[in-house]
């Protein structure tokens, strides 16, 4: 590891604890914390040397990223479906407004 350099294995905790946190913000439904925490993931996944400077911690370093990786992918999907489940209820009142109007013409 050169002088200055983050710890890598600090690093892979910080990963792990982000990546925790992460999940924790997308189980209570919090998406502003989701995204604070997503901003997080990457920026530390970021701050990792290249692949070829990982070292004795390749496994541990892999196992973070791949680790970090499926929680953005959760939070993604989980984003996605609130999303879509939105534009579903939009859609359900735009209905409801639409024969509740009519009934009342």
């Amino acid at each position: 590891m050169r002088p200055g350099a983050p710890d890598p294995r600090a690093l892979c905790l910080g990963l792990a604890a982000a990546s925790a946190a992460l999940r924790r913000a997308m189980e209570r439904g919090d998406v502003d914390l989701l995204l604070a925490r997503e901003a997080d993931l990457r920026a530390l996944a970021e701050e990792l040397p290249a692949p070829h400077g990982w070292g004795a911690l390749r496994e541990a370093t892999r196992d973070a990223l791949s680790e970090a990786l499926d929680a953005v992918r959760a939070a993604q999907g989980w984003l996605d479906r609130q999303g879509a489940e939105a534009e579903a209820a939009a859609h359900r009142t735009q209905r409801l407004r639409h024969a509740y109007g009519r009934a009342g013409a």
